[in-house]
């Protein structure tokens, strides 16, 4: 019996390249190991917050930006959070697609200001990174322009 399991094992290892001396278990393990993907981490560029920028100054929603460029929201949400690769000719569709031309894209890729696309969230963004005497200015600032 155990000489049928060690060529079983031999067998499967040959079939799907497995490293030698790997059992069956440790075989099929290695077979079944999440790949790393580039959608596995984060890097978001400037590009991609240009054309976050760039929807959201339009009204756009990720499923309309889609729609536009024939493409899935799911592409577009990937393109801003810096989950793929951006490549020339998807810029390009985007930036047409929202009704900019590349100059105004590449303006805005040189400009040194904040792109600020949804005030709530960057302000909600800035508080995390205040500590309570800054959220307290920031308060009482915010109360008198309200008066």
């Amino acid at each position: 019996m155990r000489l049928i399991v060690q060529w079983f094992s031999y067998i499967f290892c040959l079939l799907f390249s497995c490293k030698s001396g790997h059992s069956y278990e440790e075989a099929v393990l290695e077979k079944t190991k999440k790949r790393k993907r580039r959608s596995d981490s984060k890097v978001i560029t400037k590009e991609a917050q240009v054309l976050r920028f760039m929807r959201k100054s339009k009204n756009l929603s990720m499923k309309n930006a889609g729609v536009l460029i024939d493409k899935s929201d799911t592409l577009i949400s990937h393109t801003e959070h810096g989950r793929i690769d951006l490549h020339n000719k998807l810029v390009e569709r985007l930036v047409t697609a929202y009704g900019y031309t590349m100059d105004d894209f590449n303006l805005f890729m040189v400009s040194d200001e904040t792109l600020f696309v949804d005030y709530k969230e960057d302000l909600i963004n800035f508080i995390h990174k205040m500590d309570d005497a800054q959220i307290m200015k920031a308060f009482n600032l915010l109360k008198a322009m309200i008066k």
